[in-house]
């Protein structure tokens, strides 16, 4: 915070502050200048300004002609300018100077000059202008007119009219010639006081003792009104009406209408149902406004004007009406209206020919006034007769229904004629071809063969000559519809009356895949392809022999051919038989070829094998062993096996046994080698296919033998029995 000390030294007219804290000394200015603002006028003061100050506080001391005056206070604005009024001044001020004898600064710091140079001004006083007469021309107007107000003018005196209630100014000054100048009050609504302010040429101006009073007539204004819409040549049926009035002053914008009934509204005098009778005419394209501007009257006074709006909406219009372009018969005609409002959404009605009024609805018009309309069915009877629109009703609210008259003659060109067609061969074989026929074609009339699942054109047109022609339908490989279309000169198009299905012979079996079987067995299968009475069969046996069973390769096989294949199968593995079929249907047509496939599992398969063993040795034959040597297939088997009857060996066993081996202990007691002949039956151990049976030959090699013999020998004596001679072998 900084703390200022100070201390003041008065003088006369000027204060001195000395300033601690490193303030720096105010000082006044070391000149001035003094200058008159405005007129001096007798009987006023006039504004002086004294220029040159800093801001701040002031007291200014004056004389005029020497003789001080009242100190002038105040403060200097933002340009160093201090401002005073002087006193009354007189006509001896006249020529007198005005001189600023000490200024002094009050604040912000306190000081004071003595000026010495530019602080006089010379006063030019001027006596204000003479106060002459001011009367009223009338003391009464009509509202909303002017007043004329007289003043007994000072040549070269400006006379303004002011309201005297606020001084407002009115009008332009107008100059004085000495004789009596007239100032306009402008229009007047309420009673007024004028005053008149008088300004001479040197500035000064006072203003006139006179006061001009005028009272205001008036009429009430009428309410402007915009009435409801009316359709174009329609009365308009309407009273205007201002309280006080006593006739109306009336003006009309046509909006571009003609007046076509009814007396002309515009003009003076003219009463209330002024506009009643009067008809408009809107030969535009949207609603136009007549817009009657009425000024009430009673006498001479006239009221406000206020409008009275009449919207007038246009009829339905249409200029011509034309046929887009020739059509068919039993087909649609477009027809083009022209000449319509604009953007107009409508229903007509029509006849044609003059005969029953019928009625279209929704029609609507383009931005030009088009609009198209489609008649459906057009008769061939219709070719030169007149089509004719009677009338237009609008949708909506922008225009009026109207009577029209406009029509063309119809153009309506004949079919060729629709004929009953048929198929040269209702029925066909898969992949063959057939004709379809149109009876009584028409010269001149081109005919085209269709396919009704996709409307596909097939093979080339064909021009009719009077009697049948045949559209070939190309290759068929399903049933098909197809349908013929005529085409005349007159580019008429006719589809004939019926469509034809032509049905494919084509007998269908599918591929399969039959149960497996045992080599041996029978393949057991019944054929049934689908429309099939035989087939055509080729076999892929793939190094199988068919055992049994009738040859299934071949034609005109029936469907139970491959019941009775037997297969043979002695590999090691399963295999295989492919029958492929081409079914055949009665009338000779092929299907699509299939297989039947059949897979045949092996069997068992062994040589016959020979063995031998001495009477009475235990023998251990393995039947497995003859599957898996030469001329067997070594698939994995069980078996089933009996010995043959034989009366000559012994120990055979003659039941059937299911062992893998033959066990049997075979006693040859005779002299020779004897055969035992065993029947083996294998059967897969994977599949239970039995094998074809097998023998096994058993060489059984005699045993040796003898006989009882007696001999009589003595006692004592020596026996003597030769064995050998009584032996012999058996095997």
């Amino acid at each position: 915070m900084i703390r200022f000390i100070t201390k003041r030294i008065s003088f006369w007219f000027f204060s001195l502050t000395f300033l601690a804290a490193d303030h720096a000394f105010s000082q006044c200015p070391n000149s001035i200048s003094v200058s008159q603002i405005g007129a001096a006028c007798i009987s006023r003061g006039v504004v002086i300004e004294v220029s040159g100050l800093s801001a701040g506080s002031y007291t200014i001391a004056y004389t005029i002609g020497g003789e001080a005056q009242s100190n002038e206070t105040g403060v200097a604005d933002s340009r160093g300018v201090f401002s005073f009024t002087t006193r009354t001044l007189t006509a001896a001020d006249h020529e007198r100077v005005l001189a600023v004898t000490a200024v002094s600064q009050t604040a912000p710091v306190p000081c004071s000059m003595t000026p010495t140079s530019g602080n006089t001004v010379s006063l030019a006083v001027s006596a204000l202008p003479t106060d002459v007469s001011v009367t009223v021309q009338s003391a009464s107007v009509c509202g909303g007119t002017p007043a004329n107000i007289n003043v007994q003018s000072e040549t070269g005196v400006n006379y303004q009219l002011r309201n005297n209630s606020d001084n407002s100014l009115i009008g332009m000054s107008v100059v004085g010639n000495g004789s009596e100048v007239s100032l306009r009050s402008g229009n007047l609504t309420v009673d007024a006081v004028f005053n008149v302010l008088a300004s001479a040429t040197s500035g000064c101006s006072s203003e006139m003792s006179a006061r001009a009073e005028v009272s205001v007539l008036s009429v009430a204004s009428g309410i402007s009104t915009t009435l409801e819409a009316i359709c174009s040549e329609t009365l308009v049926n309407h009273n205007v009406y201002a309280e006080g009035a006593t006739s109306y002053i009336i003006a009309v914008n046509v909006g571009g209408l003609t007046q076509t009934s009814g007396t002309a509204s515009a003009g003076s005098n003219k009463t209330s149902a002024e506009l009643n009778d009067d008809v408009w005419k809107n030969n535009t394209d949207a609603v136009a406004n007549v817009i009657y501007t009425v000024t009430p009257a009673n006498g001479g006074c006239l009221g406000a004007p206020f409008t009275v709006t009449v919207p007038v909406k246009p009829l339905v219009k249409l200029s011509h009406v034309v046929q887009a372009a020739p059509v068919c018969a039993g087909t649609n005609a477009r027809f083009h209206l022209l000449g319509l409002l604009p953007h107009t959404t409508f229903s007509l009605t029509y006849d044609i020919n003059g005969g029953a009024a019928q009625t279209y609805e929704n029609a609507a018009s383009n931005g030009t006034g088009r609009a198209e309309i489609v008649i459906g069915d057009m008769s061939a009877s219709y070719d030169g007769q007149t089509f004719s629109v009677l009338s237009l009703s609008v949708a909506n609210s922008s225009a009026c229904d109207a009577t029209v008259s406009a029509s063309t003659s119809m153009r309506v060109h004949t079919p060729p004629t629709a004929r009953a067609i048929f198929a040269e061969s209702p029925s066909v074989c898969r992949g063959a071809s057939t004709s379809i026929s149109v009876p009584f074609s028409e010269t001149g009339a081109v005919y085209q063969l269709l396919n009704r699942s996709n409307n596909a054109l097939l093979g080339t047109s064909v021009s009719g000559n009077g009697s049948t022609v045949s559209l070939p339908t190309g290759t068929i490989a399903a049933a098909s519809v197809f349908f013929v279309t005529a085409v005349n000169s007159s580019a008429c198009q006719t589809r004939m009356s019926n469509d034809v299905t032509v049905s494919v012979v084509a007998p269908a079996g599918t591929d399969e895949r039959l149960p497996s079987v045992c080599s041996g067995a029978r393949v057991n299968h019944t054929l049934s392809a689908t429309g099939a009475v035989a087939y055509i069969i080729s076999t892929r046996s793939n190094g199988l022999l068919q055992k049994s069973g009738t040859a299934s390769a071949g034609e005109n096989k029936t469907d139970a051919e491959l019941a009775d294949d037997v297969w043979s199968n002695k590999t090691a593995h399963a295999v295989n038989v492919v029958y492929s079929l081409i079914p055949l249907a009665s009338n000779g047509c092929r299907g699509q070829a299939f297989d039947v496939t059949v897979l045949i599992h092996p069997e068992p398969s062994a040589g016959n094998p020979t063995t031998s063993v001495c009477s009475r040795a235990a023998m251990n034959y393995s039947l497995q062993t003859a599957i898996n040597q030469a001329g067997g297939n070594s698939i994995s088997s069980s078996f089933t096996w009996s010995a043959a009857q034989n009366t000559v060996l012994a120990g055979a066993s003659k039941t059937i046994q299911s062992t893998s081996a033959i066990t049997d202990a075979l006693q040859n007691q005779t002299s020779d080698s004897q055969l035992a002949l065993y029947t083996v039956t294998p059967t897969s151990v994977a599949n239970t296919c039995v094998g074809d049976p097998f023998t096994v030959t058993v060489v059984v090699n005699p045993e040796p033998a003898g006989s009882n013999q007696e001999l009589t020998v003595c006692s004592g004596t020596a026996l003597n029995a030769f064995l050998p001679l009584n032996v012999y072998t058996r095997g």
